[in-house]
């Protein structure tokens, strides 16, 4: 991922110790930022976004030629709206409502 975010890197991948680890950050219009070696931790007290119940129902999408795994978002949502991050629902279930059925 830090090979491929290269050109909006803001904080390359290096070892962490979270729930996780590793750890990048990039900023691509949007902020982007990976997760590797995530554990149980992760999803306690709360299912995550990027805990093991994410990594387990991960999907792939294309971007700019690559397949990208990501969480489902349904559960960007869910995890969103527990946070109180109304723009980012609304974003989400404005996208969700242009898929295909």
């Amino acid at each position: 991922m830090g090979e491929l975010l290269l050109d909006g890197l803001i904080e390359p991948v290096a070892p962490a110790n979270w729930f996780c680890t590793w750890f990048g950050r990039a900023m691509l219009g949007a902020r982007v930022e990976w997760v590797g070696g995530v554990g149980p931790t992760a999803d306690e007290p709360e299912t995550t976004d990027f805990g093991l119940t994410a990594a387990g129902r991960l999907e792939t999408v294309a971007w700019r030629g690559w397949s990208v795994r990501v969480p489902p978002l349904d559960l960007q949502r869910a995890v969103s709206l527990r946070r109180g991050l109304d723009e980012r629902v609304r974003r989400i279930d404005e996208f969700a409502a242009g898929l295909p059925a």
